[in-house]
C-alpha cells in the first residue's frame, strides 16, 4: 500500500525511509516476500524501506542512471540489497538495528565498522512535515523556517515537557512563570497557535503537555495564516503523536535527577493481527520529585494509547486516547520582587514566596481520530479530529509589592481570592484533500480544505475567610526570612466571581503549487476565516450576593493570502521567498467618535527569503532573512472619554501601534561526519515599534542574538561511548516598567537580564544490544540568571540551577 505519495519523487538529496525499528540486529535477517519489477535503483531501495519499515540512507548522486534488476521471491533484506546492487559498484553497510547505508565500494573502510552504533539524533532528511502544508512536504520543500526536534533528541537531552523542547528550538524564547505557566516567543511575537498532527489550530493553554506521546515537535517561525487563521505572526507549534508500528518493539526509560526527581516511561508497540493491518501502541509515564525552590513538589501520571487499521489498501484509520494528571504542590505564583528603586534584590534561588498549601493540579483527557483515504493514485483525503478537556483546581496566596531598600519591608501576601477552578475544552476538526495534477505537461500540487476549532474555558474564584467568617486580608511578609509552612490554610471560602469564554474559528483554505518550470514552483494560497468571541463575567459582593455582570462578544472575518516561490538550484540546494498574513480580532475596541465603530483586526505580515540545502545525504542547512510586522493594535484615544459600549466593547481607541521585527536565521542539523552529529541554530532579531511602551513586552523578552548548539560524537576507539555537549547563548533581555526615585515618585524604568550562556553535556554508554545508560547535565557552570524579568513588585523568576539526570534505557 502506497499511502505517503510525497515520498515517491526522488527530489531530495537523500532518502531516509524509516518506520518501525527492529528489536535486534538478528531480526533484520528475517525473510520477506518481494515483488519488484526492473526499475531505477533508487525506486527499488525506496520500496524495500517502505515494505520492511527499515531506514535506508544514500546519496542520490551515486545512484544517478543506475537501474535495478527485477526482485521476486522470499529473501532476507541483506540478500535483497545484495541482489539489487550487483554490478553497480555500490555496497551497503548496516548502521544499526533499523538502518542501512548505501555507499560506493571505495567508501567502505575500517572506519565504518567503528560507527555501527550511529543513529541520526537530529531527524531524517526526507521527513514529511505536518506543519506549513497539508501535503507532507520535506524541510527543503517548505518555503518557511522550520525546526524539527526529533524523538531521538528528546530522549538524548531528557526533554520531558513542551517547555524543555521549545527551549532547544532555534529562535524560540521561553518566558517562565512557574513550572507550568509558560509563554513562548519567536521573531519578537508570542507564539499562540498550536496544532496536533497538522490538524486544526487552537491556542496554547496553561500546563505543558508531557512529551512521552510525541514522535517529534515541529516549530514554524513566522506566519502560517492559511492553515492556522487568527493569531500572532511569531510562529506555530505542531505536535506529532507516536503511531503504532508493524514490528514489535518495547522501550523502557528509568531516570533519576537532582531534587529527588524520578521518572519512568514505557512504550510498547506492534501488530495486533498477524497480517499487520491492525497496529497498536501504549505509552505510559510516571514522575515525581521536588523543585530547586523550597516546598515545591510535582507528581505526573500519563497514559497514551492508539490503534491504526488498514481498512482497505487505500484507507487508513487511526484512533486513540490520552490521560494526564499533574499535581503541583508549593506552586509559586507571582515570582520574586525587586527593590523599589529597581535594583535586583539578590535572593537565593531556593527562595519561593509560596505557602505550603499552594497547589495547581491538571487533569487532561484527550480523544482523537484520523482518516486517510487515497483517491486514485494522485490525491489523498484527510480527516483529523481532536477532543480535549482539562480540569484545573488551584489554590494559592501570592506575593506582591516592592522591597523598601531602607526598611526591607513592603511585600505582602495578596490572596483574598486564593481558591480557583479552571476548565478548558477544545474541539478541533480539519478536513482536506491534497494531491497532484498534470497540466501543460507538468505536475502541480494542490490542497483544499476546511477546519473548525472551538475553545471553551471557564473559571470560578473564591474568597478566603478567616475563622470568624470575615474576608481574609493581606498579610505583610519578610522576603528574606520567608517560611512557607508558617501560614495556615484559610478556614473557609465564599464565591467571588465566575465566568468563561468561548472562541470559535472556522475557515476554508486553498493552496496551489504551480510548477512553472523544472526548477521553479509558485505556490499561491488563501484562507477565509470567521472568528467569534464571547466572554461572560459575574462578580459577587463580599457577602456572596451577585453584583456586576458583563458580557463581551465580538466577531471578525478576514481573508489572508499567501504566496511563495521555490527555485531548485540542483539536487542539493534551493532558493525560496514567501509572503504570508495572519490577523487577530479586536472588535471589542471601538474607534471614535462616540458611540464608536469596531476597530479592524490587527494584521500580521511576514516576508521571508532564504536558501536551504541537503548535503551528503545526511545534513540539513537553512539560512533566511525575514521581516515580520503587526499593524493596527488599538491604543486609547485621548481625544475621547473612556465609555463602555454594548456587549463589553469600550470606546474609544485608535489602531495606532505597529511593531516590526527584522532579522536573520541560520540552522544546520544532521550528520556532519561519520559518527559526528550536530544541531546549531542562530537568530538575530531587531525591532522597531510605534506606540506606547506598554505594548512592547512581546518584543523586549526576545533577545537580539540567540545561539543554540547540541552535538553528538561517537568515539571511534570506543564505539559503545557517545559524548554530547551543547550551549544556549543569548544577549540581554529587558522589561520596561516603573520604579520609585529618591523623591518617592514613580518614574519609568527598564530592568535588564544580561546576556548569558548555559552549557550542557551528556555521556552515553551502550551496555549491550538492549541496554544503555546515560548521564546528562544542564547548566553545568551553575549560572544564576532570571529566565523572566518582571517589575519591582513581582514576576521575577530564576532559571533552573545546575541539574543532572541519570537514565537507564532498554530496547527490544
Amino acid at each position: 500500500m502506497k499511502r505517503n505519495t510525497g515520498l515517491a519523487p526522488m527530489l531530495a538529496s537523500c532518502i531516509v525511509l524509516s518506520a518501525a525499528a527492529l528489536p535486534t540486529l538478528a531480526q533484520t535477517h528475517s525473510v520477506s516476500s518481494f515483488d519488484f519489477p526492473a526499475q531505477p535503483l533508487a525506486r527499488s531501495l525506496q520500496a524495500i524501506a517502505e515494505q520492511t519499515q527499515l531506514s535506508v540512507f544514500f546519496d542520490p548522486r551515486i545512484l544517478e542512471g543506475l537501474q535495478a534488476p527485477a526482485l521476486r521471491g522470499q529473501v532476507t533484506v541483506e540478500q535483497a540489497l545484495t541482489e539489487l546492487l550487483k554490478g553497480s559498484g555500490l555496497t551497503f553497510s548496516q548502521v544499526d538495528a533499523k538502518t542501512f547505508r548505501i555507499l560506493a565500494q571505495a567508501e567502505r573502510t575500517s572506519f565504518d565498522d567503528h560507527i555501527i552504533e550511529s543513529v541520526n539524533v537530529f531527524g531524517t532528511l526526507d521527513k514529511q512535515l505536518s506543519i506549513g502544508s497539508k501535503s507532507g512536504e520535506s524541510l527543503r520543500e517548505t518555503p518557511k523556517s522550520v525546526t524539527v526536534v526529533s524523538r531521538e533528541r528528546i530522549e538524548a537531552q531528557s526533554l520531558t515537557s513542551l517547555k524543555d523542547i521549545l527551549g532547544q528550538a532555534t529562535g524560540v524564547t521561553v518566558s517562565t512563570y512557574g513550572p507550568v505557566d509558560n509563554f513562548y516567543y519567536s521573531r519578537g511575537f508570542e507564539v499562540v497557535s498550536i496544532q496536533i498532527d497538522g490538524g486544526a489550530a487552537s491556542r496554547l493553554v496553561a500546563g505543558t503537555p508531557d512529551t512521552a506521546a510525541f514522535e517529534r515537535v515541529e516549530v514554524l517561525r513566522g506566519v502560517d495564516g492559511i492553515f492556522t487563521g487568527a493569531g500572532d505572526p511569531g510562529g506555530v507549534i505542531n505536535l506529532v503523536r507516536k503511531r503504532g508500528k508493524a514490528t514489535p518493539e518495547f522501550n523502557v526509560n528509568l531516570s533519576g535527577a537532582r531534587w529527588n526527581n524520578y521518572r519512568s516511561e514505557v512504550d510498547l508497540t506492534g501488530p495486533l493481527l498477524s497480517d499487520g493491518r491492525l497496529r497498536g501502541r501504549v505509552v505510559g509515564a510516571y514522575q515525581e520529585g521536588e523543585y530547586y525552590y523550597e516546598a515545591g513538589e510535582v507528581a505526573r501520571q500519563f497514559l497514551f494509547g492508539t490503534i491504526e487499521y488498514d481498512l482497505t489498501p487505500s484507507t487508513l484509520l487511526i484512533a486513540g486516547v490520552s490521560y494526564e494528571k499533574r499535581e503541583e504542590d508549593g506552586f509559586p505564583v507571582g515570582g520574586l520582587p525587586r527593590y523599589s528603586n529597581g535594583a535586583n534584590i539578590g535572593l537565593p534561588r531556593s527562595t519561593a514566596l509560596a505557602v505550603s498549601w499552594n497547589f495547581w493540579d491538571f487533569t487532561t483527557r484527550e480523544y482523537f481520530a484520523r482518516l486517510e483515504q487515497e483517491l486514485g493514485q494522485s490525491a489523498t483525503f484527510r480527516l483529523n479530529y481532536t477532543l480535549q478537556d482539562q480540569d484545573s483546581p488551584f489554590s494559592a496566596n501570592f506575593p506582591f509589592g516592592a522591597v523598601d531598600p531602607t526598611t526591607l519591608t513592603g511585600p505582602f501576601l495578596r490572596g483574598n481570592t486564593p481558591f480557583a477552578h479552571y476548565s478548558a475544552d477544545r474541539d478541533l476538526l480539519d478536513a482536506s484533500v491534497s494531491g497532484n495534477v498534470m497540466l501543460f505537461g507538468r505536475e502541480h500540487r494542490y490542497t483544499i480544505g476546511v477546519d473548525r476549532s472551538e475553545i471553551e474555558s471557564g473559571f470560578q474564584l473564591q474568597r478566603a475567610l478567616d475563622a470568624n467568617g470575615n474576608v481574609f486580608v493581606a498579610r505583610p511578609i519578610d522576603v528574606f526570612n520567608f517560611d512557607p509552612y508558617a501560614y495556615a490554610l484559610p478556614a473557609g471560602r465564599r464565591l467571588a466571581s465566575r465566568g468563561g469564554t468561548t472562541e470559535t474559528q472556522q475557515g476554508m483554505y486553498l493552496a496551489v503549487g504551480l510548477q512553472v518550470s523544472d526548477p521553479l514552483r509558485v505556490t499561491l494560497g488563501g484562507r477565509y476565516t470567521e472568528y467569534d468571541y464571547e466572554s461572560i463575567f459575574q462578580s459577587y459582593a463580599a457577602n456572596g450576593t451577585p453584583a456586576a455582570r458583563s458580557v463581551t462578544s465580538f466577531s471578525d472575518t478576514a481573508f489572508v493570502p499567501s504566496v511563495a516561490l521555490t527555485y531548485s538550484l540542483d539536487r542539493n540546494w534551493s532558493l525560496y521567498a514567501s509572503y504570508g498574513e495572519t490577523f487577530r480580532g479586536q472588535s471589542n475596541r471601538l474607534e471614535g467618535p462616540l458611540p464608536g465603530t469596531p476597530l479592524d483586526p490587527m494584521k500580521g505580515v511576514s516576508y521571508e527569503a532564504g536558501v536551504k540545502g541537503e548535503l551528503f545525504g545526511q545534513l540539513n542547512t537553512a539560512f533566511a532573512v525575514y521581516r515580520v510586522q503587526r499593524d493596527g493594535e488599538g491604543m486609547e484615544d485621548l481625544n475621547y472619554p473612556v465609555t463602555p459600549g454594548e456587549q463589553g466593547a469600550t470606546c474609544c481607541f485608535v489602531g495606532d501601534v505597529d511593531i516590526e521585527v527584522t532579522g536573520f536565521d541560520a540552522e544546520v542539523s544532521g550528520v556532519v561526519l561519520p559518527g559526528w552529529q550536530m544541531f546549531a541554530g542562530y537568530t538575530y532579531a531587531d525591532r522597531a515599534v510605534t506606540g506606547p511602551s506598554e505594548s512592547l513586552l512581546a518584543v523586549t523578552v526576545t533577545p537580539k542574538h540567540q545561539f543554540k548548539l547540541w552535538t553528538n560524537w561517537q568515539v571511534p576507539s570506543l564505539p559503545r561511548l557517545t559524548v554530547s555537549s551543547g550551549v544556549i547563548v543569548q544577549s540581554k533581555t529587558y522589561r520596561q516598567a516603573e520604579a520609585v526615585d529618591a523623591s518617592g515618585d514613580m518614574v519609568p524604568a527598564t530592568f535588564f537580564q544580561g546576556g548569558y550562556a548555559l552549557w550542557n553535556a551528556s555521556l552515553q554508554w551502550r551496555i549491550d544490544d538492549n541496554w544503555s545508560i546515560s548521564l546528562h547535565g544542564d547548566n553545568l557552570l551553575d549560572k544564576t540568571y532570571y529566565s523572566t524579568v518582571g517589575t519591582i513588585s513581582s514576576e521575577n523568576y530564576y532559571g533552573v540551577p545546575r541539574n543532572y539526570v541519570l537514565t537507564l534505557r532498554g530496547h527490544w
